[in-house]
């Protein structure tokens, strides 16, 4: 294929229209309209794995009650990932019980690779309602607003969350705002629950800029941590995964961050979405690699 023509089209019934118009010869299809192209023998489909993650921040310095890990804990336990799932991403993406993919990011382990004593979050209300009196809350707390993008999936996932936290007495709030606007909101810590997600690297190193300790010079030179934890030891434990070279060490160490993450749930995982295509049948493809580097290998037939 000697050069391609990209059509920008921001409306996603005008985007599954053209395709089904042959007007246009590959799309990423808008999600809700992915079960009846996919369906349909007329067309080429693919559902892409990612190495993606959505989460929710949690700002441990705004609010009292958040800076408690057994809340935090709690808000995990009590998020219905499957029908977030259902309902921010029509069902095509799988929950995150923890940070990272375990299929396509060196660092995840699967719900059954994690070491025993390291907790996963399945749903589970009435554990959340344990939590939050263990903590002093059993009589219910509000948390404020969660920052999100407006008309984004993460509205839709925060709109769930909402929900989901009413069940166990927690009162939150969505606040819609655009992506700038999100994204200011996180650099300045302006926020108790914030929405955002992002393609991790080959490893999970990239989850550094969330977690990383800052010391009192780095404060000063103007150095950001994203999340501004202060956790030395999840620190040194980045750092000696980032530079160990004995694939057997940095395995163990990757799941022992995963241990501090998941006990200390600074970072509300809620799942790694997909991306699917559908291409017109006489456009043959023999690779759609959306990690890392985006290759894509078609030609006509």
């Amino acid at each position: 294929i000697s050069h391609i023509n990209y059509q920008i089209l921001s409306d996603n019934n005008t985007i599954t229209v053209a395709f089904e118009a042959g007007d246009l010869d590959l799309i990423v299809v808008p999600t809700a309209s992915w079960a009846s192209l996919s369906a349909n023998g007329s067309y080429n489909t693919y559902l892409s794995p990612t190495n993606h993650t959505s989460f929710f921040h949690i700002n441990i310095h705004n609010n009292d009650a958040l800076s408690n890990k057994l809340v935090r804990q709690a808000l995990s336990y009590a998020i219905d990932r499957e029908s977030m799932i259902i309902a921010a991403y029509d069902g095509i993406a799988q929950p995150a019980y923890s940070m990272f993919n375990p299929d396509t990011v060196v660092g995840g382990f699967t719900v059954e690779e994690l070491a025993e004593g390291i907790p996963t979050y399945a749903y589970n209300p009435e554990k959340a309602k344990e939590l939050l009196a263990e903590a002093g809350y059993g009589s219910g707390l509000d948390l404020g607003s969660i920052v999100t993008i407006n008309g984004s999936y993460w509205e839709k996932m925060s709109t769930i969350f909402q929900s989901n936290l009413a069940d166990i007495n927690v009162t939150v709030g969505v606040e819609l705002a655009d992506s700038a606007s999100c994204r200011a909101r996180r650099k300045d810590h302006d926020y108790n629950l914030a929405t955002t997600g992002t393609n991790y690297s080959p490893d999970a190193s990239y989850a550094y800029q969330y977690f990383r300790y800052l010391t009192p010079e780095q404060r000063a030179d103007g150095a950001y941590s994203e999340l501004d934890i202060e956790n030395k030891e999840l620190d040194d434990l980045f750092q000696k995964a980032m530079n160990e070279q004995d694939a057997a060490v940095r395995r163990s160490t990757w799941l022992e961050i995963n241990r501090v993450l998941q006990e200390e749930m600074y970072s509300i995982p809620t799942f790694h979405k997909s991306i699917p295509y559908a291409y017109q049948k006489d456009l043959v493809c023999e690779e759609i690699n959306t990690n890392y580097y985006y290759v894509y290998n078609f030609y006509w037939a």
